[in-house]
């Protein structure tokens, strides 16, 4: 009776033993296969991430070129309400970021961007997602264009957006590239850290009865 008790106990402790080692491989089965997927997992939340910023930086630059387009298409508006002109076809350009903030609240204690006398070099501060944080850094710049006379502001001239991300630069001179960035598909910012997310270029025609003649005919136009 009692040698029956004994193989019966040990029949049931081989039992558990093969148990907790099926369960200990079964765990080692399930953290290889997580293992095995969470680099394509972050890469993939990583490149929607970028994505989505890039799209943001693009909407960006389109809201400004219309915001200008509307300005010229109407009279009244004079070369402080332009961007800064930008000679030649610079690679590079050292920056430096304007103390106001545009966003779409009212942030205590930061004044808000005015758009006027923007120099070539000057960088605005961007809020999206009114938290008065900055979203994005925008250069916008213009080519000398063509006027009437000298005394009128351009009716007729090149513009350029490019939008950076803000990576927490809030001040102070920035040496920036003009290319667009590349999306990386891995982590990290990669060449965004100095290039612009967003690039548009467009030409701007005044749409007012004094740049009429301008714009039907360049030779009525004067630098």
């Amino acid at each position: 009776m009692r040698l029956q008790l004994f193989l019966l106990e040990r029949a049931k402790s081989k039992e558990q033993g093969l148990t907790l080692i099926e369960c200990l491989m079964g765990i080692l089965l399930l953290t290889s296969i997580l293992i095995g997927i969470a680099p394509p997992l972050a890469i993939v939340v990583a490149t929607r991430v970028q994505n989505r910023r890039a799209e943001q930086a693009q909407q960006l630059a389109q809201a400004e070129i219309d915001r200008i387009r509307v300005l010229v298409a109407q009279s009244g508006y004079t070369k402080a309400h332009l961007p800064g002109v930008e000679t030649g076809s610079p690679e590079t350009v050292n920056m430096t970021i304007r103390n106001q903030l545009s966003s779409p609240v009212s942030c205590s204690g930061k004044t808000p961007e005015d758009n006027q006398n923007l120099r070539p070099t000057e960088l605005v501060k961007v809020d999206v997602d009114g938290n008065c944080e900055t979203d994005f850094l925008v250069q916008s710049v213009r080519s000398q264009g063509q006027s009437i006379n000298s005394n009128r502001p351009p009716g007729r001239f090149t513009m350029t957006v490019r939008v950076y991300a803000a990576l927490g630069r809030e001040q102070g001179g920035l040496t920036l590239n003009t290319k667009q960035a590349a999306l990386k598909l891995a982590g990290g910012q990669g060449s965004q850290n100095t290039n612009p997310l967003a690039v548009v270029q467009t030409e701007i025609f005044a749409l007012d009865s004094d740049n009429t003649g301008c714009i039907l005919n360049a030779s009525l136009c004067v630098e």
